[in-house]
């Protein structure tokens, strides 16, 4: 989030603000929507530990990528690469 601030010359209240009015969503879901896009193409096309997911996608350990792919997805990681397999 703080990266996204830095890179415009706005204020951090007036860039959500803004950001919100425009696409309807904060810029802290617009970030993990793209962070489990890029986990379920992890879990899709590799063999990395859930653990190297949630660090390869900038979450801080492997509970926050859960709660949010949970949240995103309906499943954890481990049971989304499961059911994916299953399909084969």
């Amino acid at each position: 989030m703080d990266d996204v601030v830095n890179a415009t010359a706005l204020s951090r209240r007036i860039l959500e603000k803004r950001f919100q009015l425009i696409l309807k969503r904060s810029i802290l879901d617009e970030i993990n929507t793209l962070r489990i896009k890029q986990a379920k193409q992890l879990l899709n096309e590799t063999n990395l530990s859930i653990t190297e997911i949630s660090d390869v996608c900038g979450y801080t350990d492997i509970k926050n990528l859960s709660r949010y792919f949970s949240r995103y997805e309906g499943v954890n990681p481990l049971e989304f690469r499961k059911l994916k397999h299953s399909k084969y």
